[in-house]
């Protein structure tokens, strides 16, 4: 939740005027693990819908995040991968059919064969993170009339 959130907002902010000081971006924390470490709501889909409700007017986001949330159910996913990625971490993409993070993970999982390692799994929470916040980006940007007046 916070790499996704974080990252769409500090680079938004920076690019507008430099800073990101005045969003308190260490309150999106609490999301890891699928809220609180329970397994719920997938951080990745979570920290999005927060960077879309901080962005977009309020009749705006439920479109945008029932649109995100589709997305993320019916892709297989991860796409992204990092120049850095460790090739020894790298698993296939699944479809999770869900947005809840422990089913994602089990429907992963299985398309992995099974026995997959803490890094693999590290590894494919931060390529979802990237995926997601170049959603919620790409979704953002979709508001954006020719004059830029509906979302930043």
């Amino acid at each position: 939740m916070y790499a996704v959130f974080a990252a769409i907002v500090k680079s938004t902010m920076e690019r507008v005027d430099g800073s990101h000081a005045a969003v308190p971006i260490e309150m999106m924390t609490y999301g890891r693990g699928g809220l609180g470490g329970s397994g719920g709501l997938c951080g990745a889909l979570n920290g999005a819908a927060a960077a879309i409700g901080l962005y977009c007017p309020s009749h705006e986001q439920g479109a945008l995040v029932r649109t995100l949330v589709r997305w993320f159910q019916s892709e297989s996913l991860p796409v992204f991968v990092s120049p850095d990625s460790d090739p020894s971490h790298l698993t296939p993409p699944s479809v999770s059919a869900s947005s809840d993070c422990h089913v994602s993970l089990a429907q992963w999982k299985e398309a992995a064969g099974g026995g997959v390692t803490r890094d693999q799994r590290s590894e494919r929470c931060r390529r979802l993170s990237a995926d997601a916040a170049a959603k919620a980006v790409e979704l953002l940007n979709g508001l954006v009339g020719d004059d830029g007046s509906r979302c930043p």
